[in-house]
């Protein structure tokens, strides 16, 4: 389960292991993406806060992103039924290594969300970002490091300290 070679992608593409081109798919995407959209949209006007210091509220980012995300999910939907089905150059077929790495995320995933409810945030996301890297085929350990510390630090800065919200 390492990286893909850019050079194996073309040739899989050349040998007829390319996807094709899937109304049924696109149509799949738009209705997921409008579904998870919307629940975020229900879910975030459930926020509130604590301290009510004008300006943007917790709540606001959240709620803007879903509704752009709505937006943008009408948009696929109509290209979907309306529109030609999108080419997949570039993309290959689902392979037994590409699903085994998809579940382990989506494991990684819950096993974060499940962590972070026991440890601080900073430790859970740093942790799952490593693990995540790992799946993917990243070894470096200069990668291993600075992009997890960077990113948690980012989360950190954005959500702790500007918008003052706890992790």
């Amino acid at each position: 389960m390492g990286a893909v070679d850019p050079a194996d992608a073309g040739a899989a593409e050349e040998t007829g292991f390319a996807a094709p081109a899937s109304p049924r798919l696109e149509l799949l995407i738009g209705v997921v993406a409008l579904v998870a959209a919307g629940a975020v949209l229900a879910l975030s006007t459930q926020i509130t806060s604590r301290v009510d210091a004008g300006g943007l509220h917790p709540k606001d980012w959240p709620t803007l992103l879903s509704g752009l995300a709505i937006a943008l999910a009408i948009g696929l939907l109509i290209k979907a039924k309306a529109g030609r089905p999108q080419e997949r150059e570039g993309v290959n077929l689902a392979t037994r290594a590409g699903q085994t790495q998809v579940g382990l995320v989506v494991l990684a995933s819950i096993v974060f969300l499940l962590l972070w409810a026991y440890v601080n945030f900073v430790l859970a996301c740093a942790v799952f970002l490593v693990g995540t890297l790992f799946i993917f085929g990243v070894r470096s350990p200069l990668w291993l490091v600075a992009f997890p510390a960077g990113i948690t630090g980012l989360i950190y800065v954005l959500f702790r300290v500007l918008l003052r919200v706890p992790l």
